[in-house]
């Protein structure tokens, strides 16, 4: 059976859609619609809904950050008063993948990703360092990441639905074949809109329809290319964030990495350079959720140390998408993680959902309601 959740504005319907595009996010309309037994076009109006009030959207990127890409958590303090300024800079960064107001550990948590070690450098010192209003600066490189957020589901969907979903996506087989030009352009094209039409796609990329479907599905299986449903986390039902940091025996850090991506609502799990070498973010019902996920942590793993719990205040960027107050999209920023952070653009457009064309570069993402 099915979880109920308790979702503060999304039907179960539109909960069984998102979970249903998790795990088979390209799967034809008329497919998704047999599984959940109802209409493909109710699925697909459901859809685009959800996706116009940015209360969930899907997107496509480059999964194999250990493979040649670099990636670092990073602790900005600032001066008084300059949180919002730093905020509103750092949001429109291509590197600067994740952004999130914090109560420890740093008055904002950024999750940065890079080419390679030289870019990450330079975007530390050359972008970072001199930004006005950063006081403090720690930098925490990832060394393997054992689960990034892809795989975390909503559960609102039978076994069985569950089955039939998997059977019909790709799965990926490892992440070690780097993108090549054609890959990079299939990756700008579906960056912004997962659902992005065959035929689309193909005009896009200047191949056809078929070659490009036979290219997703070949990088899909390579793991040049992942796919992540999102979701609004407070419409959702999960309005509590938050990061631990904790130390681990090195030669238990792979199977304790292990027992804490299975644990109930925990979306990412990561080992870090660092004081502390290991960093788990989950998305929970209520604070009281909190204390009771270490409690299960330290019972899965008895060497574990939480060195460190930050509650996320505000998040204000996830994976390239702008959220506002109440955490649905408004807008989007490409992951350019290739380009040069300083000569070549670090701040260059961001793009608003409803026209990936359109820059919005300079939109205010306010810190309060």
């Amino acid at each position: 059976m099915a979880r109920m959740h308790k979702s503060v504005d999304l039907t179960e319907l539109d909960l069984s859609i998102v979970h249903a595009l998790q795990l088979a996010p390209r799967a034809p309309w008329n497919t998704l619609g047999e599984v959940l037994g109802v209409d493909h076009t109710t699925v697909a109006r459901h859809w685009a809904r959800l996706e116009e009030q940015g209360s969930a959207w899907l997107m496509a990127y480059y999964p194999a950050w250990h493979d040649g890409l670099c990636r670092a958590r990073v602790e900005v303090d600032c001066a008084g008063g300059a949180v919002d300024a730093v905020a509103q800079a750092l949001v429109h960064d291509p590197h600067v993948v994740s952004v999130d107001l914090t109560h420890n550990g740093g008055d904002l948590q950024l999750m940065v990703s890079a080419g390679n070690l030289g870019v990450l450098s330079r975007y530390v010192t050359d972008r970072l360092h001199r930004l006005p209003g950063v006081e403090r600066i720690a930098v925490h490189p990832v060394t393997r990441e054992y689960a990034d957020g892809r795989q975390w589901r909503l559960d609102a969907l039978d076994a069985e639905q569950v089955r039939q979903l998997t059977a019909i996506s790709p799965a990926p087989h490892g992440g070690t074949v780097s993108p090549g030009p054609e890959e990079l352009r299939i990756l700008s094209v579906l960056g912004p809109d997962g659902r992005c039409s065959w035929t689309q796609l193909a005009e896009r990329t200047k191949v056809s329809a078929a070659t490009v479907r036979r290219k997703v599905h070949r990088m899909m299986r390579e793991g040049t290319l992942a796919f992540r449903c999102e979701v609004a986390a407070h419409s959702a039902g999960w309005p509590v964030q938050v990061l631990y940091t904790a130390q681990c025996p090195a030669n238990r850090l792979e199977s304790a990495a292990r027992e804490l991506v299975v644990l109930p609502g925990v979306r990412s799990v990561a080992a870090l350079a660092g004081p502390a070498n290991l960093a788990v973010t989950a998305w929970l019902r209520s604070a009281a959720d909190i204390q009771q996920l270490e409690v299960r942590m330290l019972r899965r793993v008895q060497e574990l140390v939480i060195t460190r719990r930050s509650v996320a205040l505000r998040a204000l960027k996830r994976m390239g998408r702008l959220l506002g107050a109440d955490g649905r999209r408004i807008g989007y920023v490409p992951m350019d993680v290739w380009s040069d952070p300083v000569c070549g653009g670090s701040v260059k457009r961001a793009l608003t959902p409803s026209s990936h064309r359109r820059s919005s570069r300079g939109t205010p993402i306010p810190l309060t309601g």
